[in-house]
Parts: C-alpha cells; structure tokens; sequence
C-alpha cells in the first residue's frame, strides 16, 4: 500500500459578532439569537446539543427576517451534521448558510457590513467545498474554493488567500493536474510564509511533498515532508507530524523498489529499514492519540515493509493488526487492501491454504 495522506484544512467555527435589528422588540429577539448561536458554537463537541440551539437561532431568525442571523444559524447546524458524518445535511445547511450571507449583503450599504458579510460567506464557500471534497465531487469542490478565494482577494484577507490557494491546490492534485497543483501550492507557502503561519505551512509542504512523490521527484518529496515534519513539531501538531513522517516511509519504500529493480538489493534493504523506521515512528505517535483509521495505515505499511525484508512473521503479525482494525471498524476500503496483502505474503511464503482463504 502506497499511504500518501493529503491534508485538507479543517472546517472553520467563528462566533458571530451580528448587528442587531432596529426595533426594540427586534432588538431583544436578535439579542436572543446570538446568545443561541453563541451556545451552538460552544457545543461544537456535542453536536446533538449544537443542533438543539442552532434551531432555535433559527426559527427565532425567521421569525423577524434576520438573515445574519439565519446564516449563522445554518452555519451551525452544518458544522454540527458534519460532526455527525450526515454530509447532504451539511451541505445542504452550509448553502443555505451562504444563500443567507447573500441576501444580507444585497441588503446593505454599509461598506463595513457588506465586507463583514462576505468575509463570512467566503468562510462558509470553503466548508461547502470541504464537504463537497469529502462526497468525492471535485468539480463542485473547486468551484466554491474559487468562490471563496475571489471574496478573500477583493477583500485582501491574506490568510483567507493562502488556505483556500493551498486547498485549491490539493484538490488539482488529487485530480493529477500536477501543474496546476504545484502552482497553487507553492503560492500558498509563500503567502504563508509573508504571514509567518508555521501552521499553515506545514499542511501546504506535506502537501507538495504528495506532489512530488507522485511525479517521481523523491529527492523534492523528502525535502517537502521533512519541512513539514520540522515546522509541525515546532507548533506541537502530532497529527503532522505523523503523517510526514509515515509519507517519508512511503517514498524510502518506493526507493527501495528500484533499487531491488536495479538489481542492488543490498541497498534496497537499506531504504527499507529506514521507511520502516518512519513509519513506525509514525504508528508510535497515531497510537497515542488512538487515530485507529490512521494506524491501521501504518500497520500495513510497516507489514509491506518487513515483507520486502524477508521478514515474514512481522509482516504478517502487523497485517493481521491493521485487519482486525479494519474488521471491528468497517474500513471497507483498507479491509480490501489487507486481505490483498495477507493474499501476496501468505503465496511468498508458500502457505498457499492461508492464501485461497484470504482471496
């Protein structure tokens, strides 16, 4: 298995500093409102509870036609169906959301207040083309990341220009447009770089190390990953972290490969220790935190490793872990690549009985 991990950023939770409407009456009831989304936001954890306050927001907000605070009533219940992993009802409430901040800004005049608005509405773009990203619809991803970034330029947000750059530029990678991709991304780690944003950096380097690691400059992909394993360290993000330095064990595994191709085994070997060793690190840091998704990776990788080491009953001891994980989990998809690889050690080491039973 080949475990690149590309980091999207992570869905943005603002509290809303919303205006309150004109009458006295009006007045207390908007004041209602933001307290409302004020408790959603704090819930963000218990996203049952976040749901209870967000329709309260929201029903109170039509009552007397406030579409901030409709908006951000939306917003939360998006935020809180995605902490659910009910993606249509996110992304159905993320573009109400963005309809809400529409209206509002066709409502105003005031210059301060529309930027306001569309600041806001370019945050909720980005959600949309993260929970279209995840429902596996790029074009639909791209296009809101395009939204969005147009909203951040006209309105010079800096920071808002790197990330939705960076994620731009993950989703031509995902998509091989390498070009486009390598474009988006090293824009973004200059920008981020100008801001000084040690966490954003490290996200857009682990990135363009995918890149690179693609396209078969290992030499790029090492750099990119040990860039971003150092700058992560130094911001205390072990999740980083671990996936740098598992996707530093892919491409030592990968060189590996054409050593053995090229007939130098002995170096081959070397390079296989040295991914086994990143990825091990990688599992050490992923246990800590009980990322089960995420260790089940590394213990494929670490079992595809001692195989090319000859090192059979390691292999599959850390095989049949990642399968376990699988199993009790339903990762339907890793669950494949397990049994694919238990299917080639058991032919390797000659159990053939082991290897009909995991075909």
């Amino acid at each position: 298995m080949k475990a690149r991990i590309n980091i999207l950023i992570c869905l943005l939770m603002f509290m809303f500093n919303l205006r309150a409407q004109n009458s006295i009456q009006d007045l207390k009831d908007s004041v209602r409102v933001k307290e409302f989304i004020s408790s959603a936001a704090k819930l963000a954890e218990k996203p049952d509870s976040q749901l209870f306050f967000a329709k309260k927001a929201m029903e109170l907000s039509i009552k007397i036609n406030w579409s901030k605070g409709l908006a951000g009533a939306y917003y939360q219940r998006a935020f809180a169906y995605y902490g659910l992993t009910q993606l249509e009802k996110s992304l159905e409430n993320y573009l109400l959301s963005a309809n809400s901040w529409d209206q509002s800004i066709k409502n105003e005049t005031d210059r301060v207040v529309i930027n306001f608005s569309k600041s806001r509405r370019a945050n909720v773009y980005g959600n949309i083309a993260m929970v279209y990203n995840d429902l596996a619809n790029p074009t639909k991803s791209l296009e809101y990341n395009l939204k969005a970034l147009k909203d951040y330029e006209e309105l010079k947000q800096k920071s808002g220009v790197a990330r939705i750059t960076g994620n731009v530029g993950l989703t031509y990678l995902n998509e091989k447009d390498y070009k486009k991709a390598e474009e988006c991304l090293l824009k973004a780690i200059q920008l981020d770089s100008e801001l000084k944003n040690n966490e954003g950096l490290a996200r857009h380097y682990s990135n363009i190390g995918n890149l690179y690691a693609d396209i078969g400059k290992r030499k790029r992909a090492i750099d990119s990953y040990s860039f971003a394993q150092v700058i992560a360290a130094e911001n205390g993000d072990s999740s980083i972290v671990a996936t740098s330095l598992g996707n530093l064990g892919t491409v030592y595994s990968d060189i590996g490969d054409s050593c053995l191709n090229a007939g130098n085994e002995k170096k081959a070997n070397e390079y296989y220790y040295m991914a086994l060793e990143k990825s091990q690190q990688a599992l050490n840091i992923s246990l800590k935190f009980n990322d089960l998704m995420t260790c089940a990776t590394w213990y494929v990788e670490i079992g595809g490793d001692y195989s090319k080491l000859k090192k059979f009953a390691e292999s599959e001891k850390n095989l049949l872990r990642a399968l376990q994980i699988a199993e009790e989990n339903g990762y339907s998809d890793l669950l494949d690549e397990c049994w694919g690889n238990l299917s080639a050690l058991y032919s390797t080491m000659g159990q053939y009985e082991k290897h009909t039973i995991s075909m």
